[in-house]
């Protein structure tokens, strides 16, 4: 599984990729487990970042260089925060399978959509996008790959669609997310959905995933 890190910054990525710039990273959840851990790992590359959360920065924790509280269904808030950055690390989400069927379809889908499409429109080159290995959760078979899908449950569901709008936006097929006049989709951009397993957030906590029934796929 590729780390996401190393694939917002590479330059080998191969003939007719976009070759990363040195404007900031615009990390969604950057105020969660994952996004912290972004902000450090991204830091230590020399990059800057620009964070959006329902929450603000947790207190003694690693915070963005700038950050905008707000939701995804915020066309204007994230236009505001994606303006001048070279890539986005999309880790924003509803991750428990009972939330609600509305609320993971806004969040997951329609939150991805905006945040994609505003992306593209403002010229970023490269969007990783955090998926699930939930979305082949069904498959028996190893090793899985990327044709692999079986979801087993509605987050599982709204990442594979997720995936989805993401092979529409690197084909530059992506539509606005809002009702309207027919409008032309923007550019394609680098898409990569990275399938992660379950982070707890606490290190020690590594035995948990080890005696998982999956842990040997995250």
């Amino acid at each position: 599984m590729p780390d996401p890190i190393p694939e917002l910054l590479r330059t080998d990525a191969g003939p007719g990729a976009p070759t990363p710039g040195t404007g900031p990273v615009l990390v969604t959840g950057s105020s969660g487990n994952l996004g912290r851990a972004a902000l450090v790992a991204l830091a230590a590359a020399g990059r800057r970042t620009i964070g959006i959360d329902l929450r603000p920065p947790v207190e003694n924790a690693p915070r963005p260089d700038a950050h905008h509280t707000g939701t995804l269904d915020d066309a204007a808030l994230i236009a505001r925060a994606v303006r001048g950055c070279d890539a986005v690390l999309h880790l924003a989400g509803i991750t428990h399978p009972r939330e609600t069927w509305a609320d993971t379809v806004r969040v997951n889908v329609d939150g991805l959509h905006h945040t994609l499409h505003a992306a593209a429109a403002a010229g970023v080159r490269r969007f990783v996008y955090a998926s699930t290995g939930q979305v082949a959760r069904g498959e028996s078979h190893r090793p899985l790959t990327v044709r692999d899908r079986r979801p087993t449950n509605r987050y599982a569901v709204s990442k594979a669609w997720g995936e989805d709008l993401g092979r529409l936006a690197a084909a530059g097929h992506l539509p606005p997310p809002a009702a309207g006049p027919p409008a032309e989709p923007p550019g394609p951009i680098a898409f990569l959905a990275v399938r992660i397993g379950w982070t707890p957030p606490n290190p020690g906590n590594a035995d948990l995933i080890r005696d998982h029934p999956e842990g040997p796929d995250m």
